[in-house]
């Protein structure tokens, strides 16, 4: 029996020696990585808790309050282009009457203004026709008036005729060879050239006068019609129907709620029939490019960089998501998210740091908005020593904390 059961033992060593040949070799292996790790350790990560949110904010769309939403075109999820319509309220119908109505005024002005205008227009244009007549009325008066004067020497001549004849009369020797007749016919048609000449000069003289009334008139006439064409193209009448138009479109434009740039509905808060207020009816978000802002412990802020690489973990989410630092706060304040582990501290100052998602992560992130998630950042390796006169940087400015005050990655986190 003894011998049997020694065999037995000798057969279970053999069989467990290579196994424990194995365990020392990986236990040689553990205690060489421990001692290589020992000799050059890596900085832990930052942890922190950070939310995700879309990079441009949540849009919350509101109506002005009093109105009644008459028709929601959108539902939660849908993507919709910029300036697509949302929602429609009932005082949209109304705005659309009156800015017919207005339209109609404004057709009726304007149809009113053009008839005025070619009115003054043709009134220029008959004012000018007449000033034309009258200074061509002034040419022919001026024109008589100049060939009147060419008969001045004809009644010179009759003059002289008849003073030669009284000559001659008056002469002894030549009386009788001028008759009395011939002389009185002579007198006579001299008178009568005078009367005529005279009646001609007055008639002249008035048809002068009466042309250069005429200019005067038509040129006031004219003067008149311009101005009366002038005041007509100044005085705009339909500017107020215009500007009457356009703050109705305001307001028609204000009844209909739409999409302020291309993104994604998130929330549809309210039901047709409902009244406005000062609530949001949508919740909206561009979902192309997602960020995590994480409160971290002001503690660790020296020790992050922009670009440093970022782990983003939850249970929620189909598998951690990466992204980079792109941007750190200045304000500090206290943390405004709790850590799911209950022995975390929550007395400590933190600072909002900003994670771009990669793009590849960024539908997972768009998926799960406002999640709480546990964020890890690797820190920036350690700065060489620097001489007293050279001074630190760094890319990201932030003081430097007290050598009591706490880390939050020595927090616990939860299992």
């Amino acid at each position: 029996m003894n011998r049997f059961a020694a065999r037995k033992l000798l057969e279970l060593r053999l069989l467990l020696l290579p196994a424990v040949l194995l365990f020392v070799q990986h236990t040689c292996q553990a205690q060489a990585t421990s001692q290589s790790q020992r000799a050059n350790p890596l900085p832990a990560s930052i942890v922190a808790q950070g939310k995700l949110q879309p990079a441009a904010g949540i849009l919350k769309l509101t109506p002005l309050p009093g109105d009644r939403i008459e028709k929601i075109h959108v539902s939660p999820g849908d993507r919709v282009a910029e300036n697509t319509l949302l929602a429609t309220l009932e005082s949209s119908k109304l705005k659309n009457l009156e800015i017919q109505l207005a339209e109609l005024k404004l057709a009726d002005a304007k149809s009113l203004q053009n008839s005025s205008l070619r009115q003054a227009t043709v009134a220029v244009d008959s004012a000018e026709s007449k000033l034309q007549a009258a200074h061509l009325q002034l040419t022919q008066a001026l024109a008589t008036e100049k060939n009147l004067a060419n008969q001045i020497p004809i009644i010179g001549s009759l003059e002289d005729q008849l003073h030669s004849l009284e000559l001659l009369i008056e002469n002894p020797r030549l009386r009788g060879a001028i008759g009395k007749l011939e002389f009185e016919s002579k007198r006579t048609e001299l008178l009568q050239a005078k009367i005529e000449f005279d009646q001609a000069s007055l008639n002249c003289q008035q048809g002068v006068e009466a042309a250069k009334l005429a200019v005067r008139q038509a040129q006031q006439l004219v003067e008149n019609a311009k101005a009366s064409l002038k005041e007509l193209q100044e005085t705009n009448n339909v500017l107020p129907l215009e500007k009457q138009i356009e703050l109705l479109r305001l307001q028609a434009e204000q009844s209909q709620l739409r999409a302020p740039s291309n993104g994604t509905v998130l929330q549809v808060n309210s039901a047709p029939g409902e009244r406005t207020a000062n609530l949001p009816i949508f919740e909206f978000a561009n979902l192309d490019q997602m960020v995590c802002v994480a409160e971290v412990h002001e503690a660790d802020i020296a020790k992050i960089q922009l670009g440093s690489p970022v782990t983003l973990q939850s249970a929620a989410l189909p598998k951690p998501l990466s992204g980079k630092v792109s941007r750190v706060d200045r304000v500090v304040g206290p943390p405004q998210m709790r850590s799911p582990n209950p022995l975390a501290r929550s007395d400590f100052r933190s600072i909002p740091v900003w994670i771009t998602i990669d793009a590849n992560d960024a539908p997972y992130a768009a998926n799960r908005i406002n999640l709480q998630v546990e964020v890890a950042i690797s820190p920036a390796p350690p700065a060489p020593s620097l001489s007293p006169s050279s001074s630190p940087s760094s890319s990201i400015p932030a003081a430097t904390p007290s050598s009591s005050a706490p880390s939050s990655s020595a927090q616990p986190t939860s299992k």
